[in-house]
């Protein structure tokens, strides 16, 4: 059982990401198996919990995306910091049930350091995803990666609800091969297909993209 902490700037730093990451977070929720639990963590310039951890039935997904609001605050920055203490005493601490940070954040930091003592905590008691959409780059120490999945989201991705749904869908597997710092760069794609009927086909990657390539098919 897992239990999923998102963590969502909604400062106006998030304005140009946050629509599409609003759609987005629907059919991220949508895919999150019956029986884990979601927690919502909003931040401006300070943190609110719209939802305390609570389990996922098929009846109450549409209620846990109507707890993130559509729009971003009126605040002009977020305090990922103050979010990430609030993240902190959420996480379990039962042993059959471990416990994922999803942040996304497009806010830049104060205290660098700090922030990076803050995520160190937290992936010592949880897995911690970082999707950043500004132009913050967390840098860190070697010892801090085991945990720490960070992702540089670039502005065409921003605009995509697709690339931002996959970005989020690698958080609901185990298997996280791309590593913390580097950059990602999706293609989606969508077919209908009949129940009878197969889809079929080939894709040329180029020399850039071969190395560390992950597909994903649903």
């Amino acid at each position: 059982k897992t239990r999923y902490l998102l963590v969502l700037d909604r400062s106006m730093q998030a304005e140009q990401i946050w629509k599409h990451l609003h759609n987005a977070l629907y059919r991220f929720i949508s895919t999150i198996p019956t029986g884990d639990e979601v927690s919502v963590i909003t931040y401006g310039r300070q943190a609110r919990m719209k939802l305390p951890p609570t389990v996922v039935t098929e009846a109450n997904r549409v209620g846990i995306h109507g707890r993130i609001t559509g729009k971003v605050g009126s605040d002009a920055e977020g305090c990922l910091e103050c979010a990430l203490r609030e993240a902190s005493q959420l996480i379990s601490d039962s042993d059959i049930v471990k416990t994922k940070i999803v942040i996304v954040s497009a806010s830049n930091s104060d205290n660098q350091n700090e922030l990076k003592r803050s995520l160190e905590s937290l992936s010592k008691r949880s897995e911690v995803f970082a999707l950043m959409a500004g132009s913050q780059r967390i840098i860190l120490d070697p010892e801090m990666k085991d945990n720490i999945d960070i992702f540089s989201v670039d502005e065409e991705e921003q605009n995509s609800v697709d690339d931002l749904y996959d970005i989020l869908s690698l958080t609901l597997t185990d298997d996280v091969i791309v590593r913390t710092n580097q950059s990602v760069k999706f293609f989606s794609d969508q077919f209908s297909v009949k129940s009878n009927k197969r889809v079929s086909g080939k894709f040329v990657v180029e020399n850039s993209l071969r190395l560390m390539m992950t597909v994903m098919t649903t």
